[in-house]
């Protein structure tokens, strides 16, 4: 499973809770059971509260396109460098297959 190099999303944050949605890229719309489990397969999302305790970003999953990840707590290294913050986890079982590993860096610029 990968995203690919250029994947697109969002992550939203307010004081206290947030919203991580991403999608692979080159997805491409289908109507059959198989496009549409792959359009499944290129999705993350996932919503709760968080809190930031020193380099740590601890997020409480409430809602997730993956029940297998509802009610767990997410830790994620977090560097903040001018509008960019740098997430960091892993390695860690991957949600989908737990009998892969997850390793991800990314990197999200603030937008207005």
């Amino acid at each position: 499973y990968v995203m690919g190099k250029a994947p697109h999303g969002y992550l939203v944050l307010t004081p206290t809770h947030f919203i991580y949605f991403i999608t692979a890229e080159n997805r491409k719309f289908g109507t059959s059971v198989d496009d549409k489990a792959a359009l499944l397969d290129s999705l993350i999302a996932y919503a709760g509260l968080y809190r930031v305790e020193g380099d740590k970003l601890l997020q409480t999953i409430e809602v997730s396109w993956s029940e297998s990840e509802k009610g767990k707590i997410r830790v994620e290294t977090l560097q903040l460098s001018g509008n960019r913050l740098t997430l960091k986890v892993g390695p860690m079982p991957f949600p989908r297959d737990p009998s892969k590993t997850l390793i991800r860096r990314q990197v999200w610029e603030k937008i207005e």
